[in-house]
């Protein structure tokens, strides 16, 4: 007879010493002998096959990874249970043909008649043996397995990868390629190339059933089950799924292409607390990669409001996954070809989800693209009808309203409509139709409110029709105008003009080390150079409040002067003047008011006449009424 080896394919024999319609059929058959215990039965209604544990008959099923017995169904051990064996050996029965319980001799292990040694003493990790003689047991050396008796290889060098297997003779064991190995096992009688190879053979008889093709294309297994042919994949028992080398710890696995039999690692980790790390790798380097995307796709037909949201839990005093708020992307608009979308944020309080923000695009009222948003710009408005009502400037931002633009840098426009913020940080605050052009200038509030360009750091707080033109200038009111540096103005109405009928406040100064005598020194809003203009047509009546004081207030002067000062046709001259010296440390000094009809201002001064030149810090507080006309 030929080796199995080196039989062909086709007659490979099948594994099966019995064959049963069903497991009703397997677990009523009889007549089985000690024996058979070991063979393999096939169960025909769901091709599983099973190996005979125990005459009764007791049945394992043969999975694809090896038989699952126990001791109990070895062939050639005796005893069938466990049951009334407790605390009894195992040894070699009297025939002696097999393995059976006995009772344990009396006595200690040295303490039998056949047992050498006397005392365990020296025997450290030593094995026990039949002595030579023989006719008891003794202790010995262990011995290494190239030390057994029917092991032929001398060492372990040069055997590298090599099996072990029963030499020729047969009489021992030998070191052999596994090459040979495989040979011996292959499991398949037939060799198929794909799966239409293999469900387009024929000519298989009844004998042929059981017996298992290989499909080389996918390196799958199958047992024909009918000669029709009928085809059933070994899995192995738990599935066929293959992966790679190795794998990232606590990565998700992921399916490789679309046979369902091979997974590849990932870079999503799951952490043992739960905690995921989501994680793309690209060669993108100067745009977003999209990293994680959610979807919601209906039965029906989607309208205002479908959308998508997640969820937010967390656990309470009592509870265990309790809403705490969701993100939303809703739909204002489903239609495809007009689809526009909105954002909502809801938290949760006491009893409900409750919407605190909602941020929709705005409506777009020209068919233009809008400009560029600038570097770190921040927009959220409704509605838009000119390409640069946007925010344009870097890290400027548009925070709601409509129809807003803040193209400074910086540039703020919180809410209201038709608000400009063209200056660099400047700021708008609701309010309808106002500009902010100043650098670092702010509208509070109201309407049709101007701050030029020359108007930086100006503020315009609330009411309509208000105008800063000059730095650091400061409106109040309704139809108010700030037209001199450092100006406060306050307005409730005017007659014909912004700002014909209010009143302002303005502050002088000089610091003046020395003070030639008999000469003026003028005071100025800027310390330097700035005077109190007086505009053409307009009439002022002015409170002048003069300080002033040398270091550690040693010497200090006080003076109040009022006045009637007029601009008529670009001439401007003083109508009325009182002046009172309210306190002089040193009464060679003095205060003034002129009119400098060169330009057309109202000049503050200060003079010594003699006595001690001191080093003085002067300040004008300067209060008056405007009226314009026309």
């Amino acid at each position: 007879m030929s080796e199995h080896k080196d039989l062909p394919i086709a007659e490979i024999h099948v594994i099966q010493q019995w064959e049963y319609a069903d497991a009703s059929a397997r677990t009523g058959a009889s007549g089985f002998v000690t024996a058979d215990r070991g063979k393999v039965a096939k169960q025909i209604d769901n091709d599983s096959w099973w190996v005979l544990t125990a005459i009764t008959p007791t049945w394992a099923e043969l999975t694809g990874t090896g038989v699952s017995t126990t001791f109990l169904a070895l062939t050639d051990v005796d005893p069938s249970t466990y049951s009334g064996q407790g605390g009894n050996l195992v040894a070699v029965n009297a025939t002696p043909d097999g393995l059976e319980f006995i009772t344990p001799p009396a006595g200690d292990f040295l303490n039998l008649t056949d047992v050498d040694p006397s005392s365990y003493s020296g025997q450290a990790g030593q094995l026990v043996a039949v002595n030579s003689t023989p006719d008891g047991l003794e202790f010995i050396a262990p011995p290494t397995w190239l030390n057994l008796p029917d092991t032929d290889p001398a060492s372990f060098s040069g055997q590298a990868g090599l099996i072990v297997r029963v030499n020729a003779t047969p009489d021992g064991l030998e070191f052999a390629d596994h090459e040979s190995f495989v040979a011996i096992h292959l499991i398949n009688n037939y060799s198929y190339a794909n799966a239409a190879a293999r469900t387009g053979a024929s000519g298989f008889a009844a004998g042929d059933l059981g017996k298992v093709a290989h499909q080389t294309d996918d390196d799958s297994f199958w047992i024909l089950i009918a000669t029709t042919p009928t085809w059933t994949q070994i899995t192995g028992g738990g599935g066929d799924v293959t992966g790679p080398g190795s794998s990232t710890d606590n990565a998700l696995a992921r399916w490789d292409g679309a046979g369902g039999t091979a997974l590849l690692d990932s870079t999503t980790i799951v952490n043992d607390d739960g905690s995921t790390e989501l994680t793309i790798a690209d060669a993108i380097t100067a745009a977003a990669s999209e990293a994680l995307a959610t979807g919601h796709n209906t039965s029906g037909t989607p309208a205002t409001g479908f959308g998508t949201q997640h969820s937010f839990k967390g656990e309470t005093t009592t509870t265990v996954d309790t809403l705490m708020g969701a993100l939303a992307f809703l739909w204002r608009t489903a239609t495809h070809a007009s689809r526009q979308a909105a954002f909502s944020l809801g938290l949760y309080r006491i009893a409900e989800l409750i919407e605190v923000m909602r941020i929709e695009p705005p409506d777009v009222g020209t068919s233009s693209a809008p400009n560029a948003r600038g570097a770190g710009a921040v927009e959220i408005q409704t509605f838009r009808d000119n390409v640069d009502q946007v925010a344009s400037g870097d890290f400027s931002a548009i925070l709601g309203g409509q129809l807003n633009l803040a193209s400074g840098a910086g540039a703020v426009v919180a809410g209201g409509e038709e608000n400009d913020a063209r200056g660099q940080y400047a700021g708008i605050l609701g309010g309808f139709l106002n500009d902010a052009d100043g650098d670092r200038s702010v509208v509070l509030g109201g309407q049709l409110c101007d701050i030029s360009t020359a108007g930086d750091d100006g503020v315009i707080i609330a009411g309509a029709g208000s105008i800063v033109t000059a730095p650091s200038g400061i409106a109040l009111g309704l139809n108010t105008r700030a037209d001199i540096r450092g100006m406060l103005a306050h307005a409730d109405s005017n007659f014909a003009t912004v700002g014909d009928a209010q009143t302002v406040r303005l502050n002088l100064r000089l610091a003046r080390a020395a003070h030639t005598s008999t000469t003026w020194y003028e005071l100025f809003i800027d310390g330097s150079s700035v005077r109190f203009t007086i505009n053409a047509d307009t009439v002022y009546t002015v409170k002048v409040l003069i300080t002033g004081a040398t270091s550690g207030m040693a010497q200090t002067w006080g003076y109040k002067i009022e006045a009637v000062i007029r601009n008529a046709g670009g001439t401007t001259t003083i109508d009325a003047l009182t002046t009172v010296d309210i306190f002089e440390s040193d009464a060679n000094y003095d205060a003034r008011l002129t009119a400098d009809d060169t330009n057309d201002a109202l000049l503050v001064e200060i003079s010594r006449t003699g006595g001690v030149d001191y080093d003085i810090r002067w300040h004008a507080a300067l209060t008056a009424g405007r009226v314009g006309y026309p």
